[in-house]
């Protein structure tokens, strides 16, 4: 059992049951038709530890904001919880919102990242383009789910790239958190 009187924040917590339960089942993520993948706290560990990396690489870190809109999946937690190690922001966005009503919240929170899944993003770059929006243009755009090409590689995403973890999680520093981190609130 986790104790959470010496904990600071969400962060901390899922760290420390990524240690205290590593071997266990972590997640299970799945459509309604068949299971995609299972992680394990160690694994998970992994996968957050290396997002966090991919942060730590474009010079994102605490009091930045991470944007998240997705709908519920595995990459999501990985995302959030790599984020909230690196002492960022989470500013989870709701999936089911108009692209208009999208960008204004991401207008709103000006965040460093946003990690979007790929149907979501074309429908908010088109709407970026027909309103003018600028607001993409100062954010790291990680876009999931990207199809391959007929040739197997990536298409254009600009001004985005696509969400991919490296082989490890070098450069990445666990950012302890203070209570009054807005990070923690």
């Amino acid at each position: 059992m986790l104790d959470f009187s010496r904990l600071r924040c969400v962060g901390a917590a899922l760290r420390d049951a990524t240690v205290t339960y590593k071997s266990r089942l972590a997640l299970i993520e799945a459509d309604r038709h068949r299971e995609n993948g299972r992680w394990t706290f160690a694994e998970f560990r992994s996968d957050a530890e290396r997002f966090a990396a991919v942060l730590a690489a474009a010079g994102v870190g605490p009091g930045d904001r991470v944007a998240i809109l997705m709908q519920n999946q595995a990459r999501w937690l990985i995302s959030a919880t790599g984020a909230l190690w690196a002492g960022c922001v989470l500013v989870p966005l709701d999936y089911k919102l108009t692209p208009v009503e999208q960008l204004a919240l991401i207008a709103h929170s000006e965040p460093r990242v946003l990690v979007i899944e790929h149907h979501a993003w074309a429908k908010l770059v088109d709407e970026a383009r027909k309103s003018r929006h600028g607001e993409l243009e100062r954010t790291l755009v990680l876009v999931t789910d990207t199809p391959l090409t007929p040739d197997g590689r990536t298409p254009p995403l600009a001004p985005a790239r696509p969400w991919r973890l490296p082989a490890t999680a070098e450069g990445f520093a666990y950012h302890e958190p203070a209570r009054e981190d807005v990070a923690c609130i």
